[in-house]
């Protein structure tokens, strides 16, 4: 997204790709930084 933003010339769809790719990044750190379940291993002896 960003090279395709970077070969525009016209300064509108270079923002609002830019915006974009920025939203779908952030959507995707989001997405990461949530806890996940870790399995847990239960030793009986």
């Amino acid at each position: 997204m960003l090279d395709q933003a970077r070969r525009t010339t016209a300064p509108v769809p270079r923002v609002r790709r830019a915006r974009a790719a920025l939203r779908a990044w952030t959507a995707v750190a989001r997405e990461c930084a949530r806890p996940v379940d870790q399995p847990q291993v239960i030793v009986s002896g």
